[in-house]
């Protein structure tokens, strides 16, 4: 399992930033590899259930992501799975009445071959760095997607 976390400071209402993180179809805008995103039901916990699509480098990954913690303005976890298992954990906190920090920390295990001692060896670091610059570019475009709408 391969673990990455980041975090970043919005300048708008934790209100705004939930109610954007709650429509899984934005998680395709905000993620540079996920090519598409499904929203599929409302679960009785609130959270969504979405149907995904994920480009890692020349490999596409499809699946399922369930919300398995939903406590609005405050957390989502989702489940992953299908050609990716693991978790996804947004946390938002309020800095003040006008600003919000996210906490993003995925936990997830690489498919098929990617995941065997040998091929992990040897693709891991290169696969880490992108998953960082893919965690950075994220959370970056997160930002930029609130703060615009809050103009």
């Amino acid at each position: 399992m391969s673990t990455l976390t980041g975090r970043v400071t919005i300048d708008a209402p934790i209100e705004q930033v939930f109610l954007y993180m709650d429509d899984p179809r934005n998680q395709a805008v905000i993620t540079p590899a996920l090519s598409s995103v499904e929203p599929i039901s409302i679960l009785e916990n609130g959270g969504k259930r979405a149907s995904y699509r994920y480009a890692m480098g020349p490999i596409g990954l499809t699946g399922e992501v369930v919300a398995t913690t939903y406590i609005p303005n405050q957390a989502i976890t989702f489940e992953l799975h299908g050609d990716l298992s693991g978790t996804i954990d947004w946390e938002f906190e309020q800095v003040d009445d006008t600003q919000t920090r996210v906490t993003y920390s995925a936990t997830y295990e690489l498919p098929g071959p990617f995941s065997w001692p040998l091929c992990s060896l040897l693709t891991g670091p290169g696969i880490r760095r992108y998953n960082r610059r893919q965690l950075v570019a994220t959370l970056t475009e997160l930002k930029k997607q609130i703060e615009m709408s809050a103009d």
